[in-house]
């Protein structure tokens, strides 16, 4: 299965992996450091969603858009919110 989906999963990792990344850090930052500002950040995201997008874009051509490759691609473009806040 994961062979067969790999750049599915490749995607969702990027996502899923960048948002924790991401989190954690800001609440390291926040709770010991008292950093409020974190618009430096923005810019991770952001690239974090076009590699996301374009992973998940081949798993719909490689995989013959399968439910897991359209999921990857939904949560990608939608990962763009979590960054942008």
């Amino acid at each position: 299965m994961i062979r067969r989906h790999l750049w599915s999963i490749l995607s969702l990792l990027v996502s899923v992996g960048t948002s924790l990344a991401i989190g954690s850090y800001t609440q390291y930052q926040y709770r010991y450091h008292h950093v409020t500002d974190f618009s430096h950040l923005s810019v991770l995201g952001s690239l974090a969603v076009v590699v996301s997008v374009l992973t998940g874009g081949v798993g719909v051509f490689k995989e013959r858009a399968s439910v897991i490759s359209l999921i990857a691609v939904t949560l990608g473009v939608f990962s763009v919110v979590f960054y942008s806040v």
